[in-house]
């Protein structure tokens, strides 16, 4: 597995940028794997009525929110690596 630095410095640039509505879907589904709305907000270091008004397309999602929600993906799913690697070693440690 690669180290957050490697995960997180990589440089993407789409072929096709997403439309608004395909960016709000993604934004939604990093929501819900983040824990919700307000910790959606608090990545990207905006207030819950900021992101309201993001998703509702009065304000756009910038490349730089993208980036920050991007970032905290990554610590997450290292976090959930990790954790479950230690799930794996106790159960091969108990496996008898």
């Amino acid at each position: 597995m690669q180290g957050a630095e490697a995960i997180t410095s990589r440089a993407c640039k789409p072929a096709h940028p997403a439309s608004s509505g395909t960016l709000v879907a993604w934004m939604f589904s990093a929501a819900r794997m983040l824990g919700g709305m307000q910790r959606l907000a608090d990545v990207m270091g905006i207030q819950s009525r900021s992101l309201r008004a993001k998703m509702e397309f009065s304000r756009g999602i910038k490349p730089a929110d993208l980036l920050k929600v991007a970032d905290a993906l990554d610590a997450q799913a290292i976090r959930t690596a990790e954790h479950a690697a230690r799930l794996r070693r106790e159960a091969a440690g108990n496996d008898a």
